[in-house]
């Protein structure tokens, strides 16, 4: 009885045999989840006032970005108008 020869490793097989060789690195230092923010029951008047003062910052870059849009969203239309009146 004749034995066939062993097929030559596909590439595949042999990425696989080198990654299982390949030794694994070793942790200095053991992960550790990051402490719970710890926040005060009730902020001061203080933090109060700055918070409000971000919210409304933040109030006026939304605002700020939805007048942009608006204004990209009529160029745009502008656009297609445009380009609907060339010939194709």
């Amino acid at each position: 009885m004749e034995t066939k020869p062993k097929p030559k490793p596909s590439a595949r097989e042999k990425a696989e045999e080198f990654a299982r060789n390949v030794p694994k690195p070793k942790l200095s230092q053991p992960l550790k989840a990051p402490p719970a923010e710890r926040r005060p029951k009730e902020p001061p008047l203080a933090d109060a006032s700055a918070e409000a003062e971000r919210d409304r910052a933040d109030m006026e870059e939304i605002k700020r970005r939805e007048k942009q849009h608006n204004e990209d969203v009529l160029r745009v239309k502008d656009i297609k108008d445009f380009l609907s009146q060339l010939p194709h």
